[in-house]
C-alpha cells in the first residue's frame, strides 16, 4: 500500500481593519495675547495596527503656531501635519499644539487623521473644538 502526500494548502483572506478616531480639546475661551493648548487624542480601537498615518490640525486665522509635542511636524498655511508611522491595535497616542491667539473672535479648530489601513468608521476621524478669544484686558 503506498501513500501519497497527506498535506493540503489552504489560503485564508484576512482584512486588515483599524477603527481610528481623533478627539481634540482645550479652552472655550482666552483672550488675544493668550498661548492657548489644544490636545489631540488619536485611538485605534482595531482590530488592527494602523499604518501610514497622518494627523492635520487646521488652526483658524486667529492663531500662530507656538510648538507641538510630536517630531517631524509640518507647517503649511496654518495647517500643522505630522505623521504616526503606526498605532498599535488598542493604543492611544496624544499630542498637544499650543497656539498664540492673535485677534478676537469665535473660531474653529479642525483635527483630522487619515490612515493607510481601511477603517470601517470614517465619522470619527474628525473632531472639532469651538472657542472665542476676547479683546485684550488691558484693566
Amino acid at each position: 500500500m503506498l501513500l501519497g502526500n497527506n498535506r493540503a494548502t489552504a489560503t485564508t483572506a484576512v482584512d486588515v481593519l483599524a477603527d481610528l478616531s481623533i478627539s481634540k480639546s482645550g479652552p472655550a475661551a482666552a483672550q488675544v495675547g493668550d498661548t492657548v493648548a489644544f490636545a489631540l487624542e488619536i485611538t485605534n480601537d482595531g482590530p488592527s495596527e494602523a499604518s501610514n498615518n497622518i494627523v492635520l490640525d487646521s488652526l483658524p486665522a486667529g492663531f500662530s503656531v507656538v510648538s507641538v509635542t510630536t517630531n517631524g511636524v509640518k507647517l503649511s498655511d496654518r495647517v500643522v501635519s505630522w505623521s504616526k508611522t503606526s498605532i498599535p491595535a488598542g493604543q492611544v497616542v496624544r499630542d498637544t499644539i499650543r497656539a498664540f491667539a492673535t485677534q478676537p473672535g469665535s473660531f474653529e479648530n479642525v483635527a483630522r487623521v487619515i490612515s493607510g489601513t481601511p477603517d470601517p468608521d470614517d465619522a470619527d476621524r474628525r473632531a472639532i473644538w469651538t472657542l472665542t478669544i476676547t479683546g485684550a484686558d488691558l484693566a
